[in-house]
């Protein structure tokens, strides 16, 4: 017997549907313990790859992750003329 492995976002998005929630973040509550702690250190992981200057804040209350904010600086090197 062969068992299929849905893409992460995929079964979001069919959590969603099947489940009628309102809002998109109200996903994390329909999914098991196990799953939700992987999803937020995907999210985590996924704020955090590619930058190459900047920062990632995790917010957390109540010892519960509840927000993620990436904030990325783009620096431009100014011209050899100009210094």
């Amino acid at each position: 017997m062969t068992t299929l492995i849905v893409p992460k976002e995929r079964e979001l998005l069919l959590l969603w549907a099947l489940s009628d929630l309102r809002e998109p973040d109200n996903i994390m509550s329909a999914l098991p313990a196990a799953a939700k702690e992987r999803e937020i250190e995907q999210e985590i992981l996924r704020a955090v790859k590619g930058i190459r200057y900047g920062s990632v804040e995790i917010v957390i209350h109540d010892s519960q992750v509840v927000q993620i904010e990436r904030k990325e600086k783009l620096r431009l090197d100014k011209p050899a003329t100009a210094r």
